[in-house]
């Protein structure tokens, strides 16, 4: 019999979640940006996402959509450190790597939703420099697994995760950076939602093929291809 697997589509859930959380900060955002301070509400071309967590805006009235924002980071991060710890399901490479991807990815993601409380500066390079190993290797994984859609998706993450930090560093394209956060954002969400749906495809095609015990030795053996 077919064991149910729809737990494996959590990071799905938690990804759409963030998006209502986010809609709903969005909407009540008082307004402000670097570019147009006294602008009200929130600007899809002007403002950051990060905005969107502060205490006061950038106008200086208090954000009532902080906790909106706050709630929908949080369910992100856990969602995605779900999918990460079954990414080795998709991947090939030696165990080593693996686990440093894992581990690399899951210190990115606790690193980010921090972003509230900690420095933001700080906090964006600590998880930038781990989420950019992780997926590096994660790259590596899917193109030794002969996966192309996955692994062309996500070097097209891979290149505007860097032009972004590259434009965020340097400081001055203050008025592209927020537009150009979104399109990162929206293509990593894209991305992450393929891997989830081909981790679950791949778990419900095991459950078919072979019973559940067998599902662990297939596992091993593409982990230490």
């Amino acid at each position: 019999m077919q064991s149910s697997k729809t737990h494996t589509l959590i990071p799905i859930a938690a990804m759409l979640l963030f998006v209502l959380c986010y809609i709903s900060a969005a909407v009540n955002y008082p307004g402000g940006s670097a570019v147009y301070p006294l602008e009200a509400g929130f600007s899809m071309r002007y403002n950051y996402l990060c905005d969107l967590l502060d205490t006061e805006s950038v106008g200086g009235a208090l954000n009532s959509g902080r906790y909106w924002a706050r709630i929908g980071l949080f369910m992100l991060c856990m969602g995605l450190v779900y999918l990460w710890l079954k990414l080795p399901i998709l991947v090939r490479a030696p165990l080593w790597k693996i686990q440093t991807m894992s581990t690399c990815a899951i210190v990115a993601l606790i690193s980010t939703g921090f972003l509230a409380m900690a420095d933001h500066d700080t906090t964006v390079r600590v998880s930038g420099i781990f989420g950019a190993v992780a997926l590096i290797l994660a790259l590596q994984g899917l193109w030794r697994a002969g996966r192309k859609k996955l692994l062309w998706s996500g070097m097209w993450c891979l290149v505007v995760f860097l032009l972004n930090y590259v434009m965020y560093e340097s400081g001055g394209f203050y008025r592209v950076l927020p537009l150009l956060q979104k399109v990162t954002f929206l293509s990593f969400i894209a991305w992450f939602a393929l891997l989830n749906l081909s981790i679950y495809q791949w778990e419900v095609r095991i459950d078919v093929e072979r019973p559940s015990d067998s599902g662990s030795f297939k596992i091993s053996k593409s982990l230490m291809s």
